[in-house]
């Protein structure tokens, strides 16, 4: 019988460790995602991170430019290892919530997959994302503004995460950046750029 208890209780540990794990993991997107004020977000995330180990100082300095704060050096080349292979499964609704996913930029957004994602009910504002959605459906697949995000890479005591970001209009526009995070108690805070770019 202790035996049997035992076993629950690390079971209940364990799912405990891994529901905080999928809430931090939720929070730092939820952070990332709102730090660029988009609503068109590719539903394929980015799949190559530009970070390279041979460029760590040139990120210590936009780090410390961008922060006036100092890199730690250990903790940012884990996470460029970490990097090196990204996961890149397709987003869910559920993780970007306030977002619209867009497979491609040729393919049209469904005005009914927004209203069933935002729960809209309301006629008005039915109406409103309509014309929205029809005005970015009527862009040039090249105009369209839509950006793309990595998922988060982690350094090895998974406190700190960069997440990059890129809304390169057909790269004639636009820019990105990689975006540095640090877990303080249960929330991600934005601590700065270490890299950032132009089209």
């Amino acid at each position: 019988m202790r035996h049997i208890f035992n076993l629950l209780l690390i079971f209940i540990v364990c799912s405990l460790q891994l529901s905080a794990q999928t809430s931090n993991y939720q929070k730092l997107l939820d952070t990332a995602i709102t730090t660029t004020n988009s609503i068109y977000v590719s539903a394929s995330p980015i799949k190559t991170i530009r970070l390279n180990r041979s460029e760590m100082w040139d990120y210590y300095n936009n780090y410390i430019e961008d922060s006036k704060q100092m890199l730690d050096t250990i903790m940012f080349a884990q996470i460029i290892q970490n990097s090196k292979q990204p996961d890149t499964s397709p987003w869910k609704d559920s993780e970007l919530e306030k977002m619209i996913l867009v497979k491609s930029r040729e393919e049209p957004v469904d005005v009914s997959y927004v209203a069933f994602k935002f729960n809209i009910k309301d006629n008005k504002q039915l109406k409103n994302y309509r014309k929205m959605i029809d005005g970015f459906n009527s862009l040039n697949s090249a105009d369209k503004n839509i950006y793309s995000y990595s998922r988060p890479v982690f350094d090895n005591s998974k406190q700190f995460a960069i997440v990059q970001w890129d809304n390169g209009n057909g790269k004639s526009a636009g820019g990105g950046g990689i975006i540095l995070f640090q877990l303080s108690g249960d929330s991600w805070e934005e601590l700065g750029s270490v890299l950032t770019w132009k089209y």
